[in-house]
């Protein structure tokens, strides 16, 4: 979390510069639509990787060897790496083709701009695929803390290529940016993963068993993922019925979301995968249980009462966070609206990469995709219909609830069919986490209301200082876990 939260500060750093460069603009929709393929699947192939290899790499090192776990890493890289090299090039050669089929526009221009555009980012299927398998690996050894902080290079190289390149080359000098951060971070953990003496080597076995048996499994989560990444997709594919900079501020509201998704669900999720697959090794099911009742538990004691401080103060967070260079009030409103609307979701954004590593160390594959597949009809028919009254408001909250819907189906599922879960302990939890919520937001609401003459960043402070000091004492009231402890607990 540690270093998941360090690069995820320069990410934020990263938002906030683009959104003084480009506001909510026509440029920058350009960009988030061209590049919405490449970025999906470089996100399906970054949470797939890690359900198909982790659990198959530690059989091998647990039950027979280092030496032949390490081979079946150096199989899987070379294997899957030219794969990788395969989509990037047929996306780039017909990157015109791809296009015609989401991206409307009048402009042909801006479609031009958009081609080359896609045809870039379509390396980021190769640099950030090969990066997904070794930071995967160094996971499966419980080498954690550099592949989190990998993300800050790809950061830092996008921070440096608009600070030096921006006047000169526009967008593009971000899109190469991206690029380069990419390979960047690959490069960091091929580094370290030699270091640490899990060593790679080409190995190109076409026939190998495991290999053969990875390709369906893969295939499957990246599907699973590619269903989720969905959502962005479907968005961007009504940019013909929304107000320009709408998509835009979609985006920015998404990336403060991103983060406590990240630094909670996505973190916590990574660093209990090598975990429970060993326990489901070796059979031990009640430290199986606790262990996904406490990282439940955690996640409702830190992420309900933050969605709630979200939805009320949306405006005031966007204000601080974006509002300067090009971000202009218009860009305010639009990406408060749909932050307010994606936090109706957080919490299950938050808990799904938690639910979905548990179904992977399962190996319970067709039960997620036939979820993913519902939630993503409900979403498309929701979006369709919302659209043209609520325009990105009505997306964001198509959004949120699609996710809701999904969470809940996984753990019903969970539940039924494999492992029977305390839900007293839980619902508990989660119901005096939303009880405090509540309380806490009424108080607010009444009596922090003068505070708003104060400067935006002063005011939302002071609201969140008094917002955390009532939780912190009504959690000893309510007589509730301590979050540290329950982490302590998942990390023993």
């Amino acid at each position: 979390m540690i270093g998941t939260l360090s690069s995820r500060l320069i990410g934020f750093v990263r938002e906030v510069l683009i959104a003084h460069k480009f506001g909510a603009s026509e440029e920058y929709d350009i960009f988030l639509v061209a590049s919405i393929i490449p970025l999906v699947l470089v996100s399906a192939i970054f949470y797939a990787i890690p359900g198909v290899f982790v659990p198959q790499y530690l059989e091998l090192k647990l039950n027979k060897s280092e030496k032949e776990a390490n081979l079946y890493f150096s199989k899987f890289s070379s294997f899957y790496a030219a794969w990788f090299l395969f989509f990037t090039a047929l996306i780039c050669f017909f990157s015109p083709t791809i296009l015609k089929y989401y991206y409307v526009t009048p402009n042909e221009q801006n479609f031009i701009q958009a081609v080359k555009i896609l045809r870039i980012t379509s390396f980021f299927i190769l640099f950030g695929g090969v990066f997904s398998i070794f930071k995967s690996v160094l996971n499966a050894n419980k080498i954690f803390l550099l592949p989190a902080f990998s993300p800050f290079f790809l950061n830092l190289s996008i921070i440096m290529f608009l600070f030096f390149f921006l006047d000169r080359y526009g967008t593009y000098a971000f899109v190469f940016g991206f690029c380069f951060g990419y390979f960047l971070q690959w490069l960091v953990v091929f580094i370290h993963s030699q270091i640490k003496k899990v060593k790679f080597s080409f190995v190109m076995d076409f026939k190998d068993v495991l290999i053969k048996k990875s390709v369906s499994a893969l295939f499957v989560i990246a599907i699973i993922n590619i269903l989720g990444q969905l959502y962005t997709i479907i968005d961007r594919a009504f940019n013909s019925y929304l107000p320009e900079g709408a998509i835009a501020s979609l985006n920015y509201a998404n990336v403060l979301c991103q983060i406590p998704i990240n630094i909670l669900g996505v973190a916590l999720g990574t660093a209990i995968f090598p975990s429970i697959s060993e326990l489901l090794s070796t059979n031990q099911m009640t430290k199986y249980e606790n262990l996904i009742i406490n990282s439940l538990k955690f996640i409702i004691l830190i992420v309900i009462p933050l969605s709630f401080f979200i939805y009320m103060y949306s405006q005031d967070i966007i204000t601080i966070v974006y509002k300067r260079g090009q971000f202009d009030n218009i860009a305010v409103t639009y990406s408060s609206q749909s932050l307010k609307y994606y936090s109706l979701g957080i919490f299950a954004f938050v808990c799904y990469p938690v639910l979905l590593n548990i179904f992977y160390s399962l190996r319970a594959y067709k039960y997620i995709l036939f979820s993913g597949f519902i939630v993503i009809v409900f979403k498309l028919l929701t979006s369709f219909i919302w659209v043209r009254e609520y325009y990105h408001m009505g997306l964001a909250t198509a959004t949120s609830i699609s996710v809701i819907i999904n969470v809940v189906l996984i753990y019903i599922i969970l539940n039924n069919k494999y492992i029977k879960l305390n839900h007293s302990q839980i619902l508990l939890t989660l119901f005096k986490v939303i009880i405090i919520s509540l309380i806490i937001t009424i108080f607010m609401k009444m009596f922090a209301s003068g505070l708003n003459t104060l400067p935006v960043f002063y005011s939302l402070t002071i609201k969140l200082t008094v917002w955390m000091a009532l939780y912190t004492g009504m959690l000893f009231l309510f007589k509730l876990d301590n979050p540290v402890k329950l982490l302590g607990a998942n990390i023993e």
